[in-house]
């Protein structure tokens, strides 16, 4: 008897699932909908850069810069901080004025300045005749002789900001109570300048 049913009802299961989807699609397209929405297209990250220029007097002429070195850390020798003058008499000075610029795009959180181990060329004990003062802008760094200096570190003024130039001077003056003693001889140190970020 339930077979007879269903066969001679068999069009209603369609015609209700028919019906059902009809409802439910007129009953959506009634309801109304809210949106909003934002797309950030443009989220990039990167690295900054942190460059030291030497540059002369007034900061006029670029001397040197870190990038024409290995991994930022050039070697350089055009401007020689103790003057460069090899005939020098006691109690004679030399001074030689300059500038470190930030040509990078991040702030130098730390400056350091490290000297070198003084080596004397020639004849005579001149590292310690020779007397070196080194001025941080108007800030005395540091003032004995160069072999007093050798192997010191000292913290500079910081922070120093992108395009930032800080001027420095160098004084080399051979003691003036200097004797035969240090006739013919010179010295040579490195002075190494650092910014760290």
């Amino acid at each position: 008897m339930a077979s007879a049913f269903l066969a001679k009802n068999a069009w209603l299961v369609p015609a209700s699932l028919a019906s059902t989807a009809l409802v439910a699609s007129l009953g959506m397209s009634t309801m109304g909908a809210y949106s909003a929405s934002l797309t950030n297209e443009e989220n990039t990250a990167g690295t900054g850069s942190l460059v030291m220029t030497e540059v002369a007097e007034g900061g006029r002429s670029t001397i040197c810069t870190s990038t024409s070195g290995n991994n930022n850390a050039a070697v350089c020798s055009s401007l020689n901080k103790y003057g460069g003058n090899l005939d020098m008499m006691p109690g004679e000075s030399l001074t030689t004025d300059f500038a470190m610029r930030n040509d990078g795009s991040v702030t130098a959180t730390a400056f350091t300045l490290a000297a070198g181990a003084c080596t004397e060329i020639g004849t005579g004990t001149a590292c310690d005749k020779m007397l070196i003062q080194i001025m941080d802008g108007h800030t005395l760094i540091f003032e004995g002789s160069a072999a007093q200096l050798a192997h010191q570190t000292f913290t500079l003024q910081a922070p120093v900001a992108p395009s930032e130039l800080r001027p420095f001077s160098v004084t080399a003056t051979v003691n003036e109570k200097a004797g035969n003693d240090i006739q013919g001889g010179a010295i040579s140190q490195p002075l190494t300048w650092t910014f760290t970020a």
